[in-house]
């Protein structure tokens, strides 16, 4: 598959478990299972494409899972575009256990993005303390 067909492909997961998960017919635990076996078949999680990885990053943050949050840091200390960095941060602070890891990566990493994509952010994080 070339990067354009697996992009979509990963964006209609990320939209189907959504949704599946709205309506109470998969479980973030089910999630995490098939999240696991795309890890095992695939290797998402280690592609080296920003497209792909970010994508995959967000179907694991949706399914809160933790062996992926080191790629979730090093994708938001190393890419600086607001594409996927905002996008990135609004998955990471959903959950509230996350935030204190958002707010440190973001502090480390403010002067790096983007002028506009940094305000947004912080923004974003300022909305999701009160």
């Amino acid at each position: 598959w070339c990067v354009d067909q697996l992009t979509m492909f990963l964006d209609d997961v990320l939209k189907n478990y959504q949704d599946l998960m709205k309506d109470n017919k998969l479980t973030k635990e089910q999630l995490k299972v098939k999240e696991n076996k795309m890890k095992e078949v695939y290797k998402f999680n280690e592609s080296k494409n920003a497209e792909i990885l970010f994508r995959f990053n967000l179907i694991a943050l949706e399914c809160d899972d933790e062996s992926q949050y080191d790629s979730v840091k090093k994708m938001l200390s190393s890419v600086g575009r607001m594409k996927f960095v905002r996008p990135t941060f609004r998955a990471l602070i959903k959950n509230e256990g996350r935030q204190k890891i958002a707010q440190e990566v973001y502090e480390s990493n403010k002067n790096f993005y983007h002028p506009i994509c940094a305000k947004m952010v912080g923004q974003d994080l300022s909305k999701d303390k009160k």
